[in-house]
């Protein structure tokens, strides 16, 4: 199978070079033993696409370069985290420079009075539920039932089904605020972090948090995310079988 750049020539070199100036020589490539692995969604049949530049920045700062060079030379830009989303979307159609997150793997703070993480864009449900285990065991945050090399602020942003779902919505429902390099290269936050240190929830101001949710990483990459986490409570996992899907959502309400 023949994949085909859609930059060549000088032109690619200079975006390489000035790639490498943003994030360093050993965290960006062109090559394409290297692209061809952003080429797939590794869980779904989608067909394969192609890619010029991977990029793995480490900060926000970088990602915000990153998008600006993209932006000035037209090019397009894929936030990419592990690879395995639903529907192929972060398969790269048009070429341009896949940005890969797992860097960007961090628990910036844990506030356990207000029951909120604040955590990077790039961070695992096994980066994130270890971490809580290992500092926080008293508190947990609502995850899905996917690998734990999965992004957390996918699913989230997606409106992801989790384990408190029940309980607290969908993935969205459990965002107090965000972090967001937008397309022109702009660092946007919304939610209570706007005006104040803490990630406590949307409030005081207009919620704003809408214009991220729900677009796939089409408004902005996710540098940063406030999420809420819940009294890590003694719980029994079982399974429930039911003839109708009615059925069984009655039997989960009553529980």
């Amino acid at each position: 199978m023949k994949f085909l750049s859609t930059i060549e020539g000088e032109g690619k070199e200079r975006i390489l070079k000035e790639l490498e100036s943003i994030v360093g020589s050993e965290y960006v490539s062109s090559s394409r033993e290297i692209t061809f692995l952003y080429h797939w969604d590794f869980v779904t049949a989608e067909k394969p696409g192609c890619c010029d530049f991977v990029v793995m920045p480490s900060s926000t700062e970088e990602v915000q370069e990153i998008v600006r060079l993209a932006n000035r030379e037209k090019i397009p830009v894929i936030p990419w985290v592990s690879g395995m989303n639903f529907g192929g979307i972060c398969i790269p159609r048009k070429g341009g420079i896949v940005v890969d997150l797992r860097r960007m793997n961090k628990v910036l703070e844990v506030n356990e009075d207000d029951m909120y993480a604040v955590v990077e864009g790039g961070i695992t449900w096994g980066d994130l539920k270890g971490y809580l285990e290992k500092h926080h065991p008293n508190l947990r945050a609502g995850i899905t039932w996917s690998p734990a090399g999965t992004g957390v602020i996918p699913p989230y942003i997606c409106y992801g089904m989790l384990d408190l779902g029940f309980i607290g919505g969908t993935g969205a429902e459990f965002i107090n605020g965000l972090e967001v390099v937008l397309p022109t290269g702009e660092i946007v936050r919304v939610g209570s972090c706007i005006c104040t240190n803490y990630w406590l929830g949307r409030a005081p101001l207009p919620d704003l948090v809408g214009l991220f949710i729900g677009w796939d990483g089409t408004t902005g990459i996710v540098t940063k995310a406030g999420i809420k986490l819940w009294p890590n409570l003694p719980r029994k996992d079982f399974i429930i079988i039911a003839d109708t899907v009615d059925t069984g959502v009655k039997i989960f309400r009553k529980l």
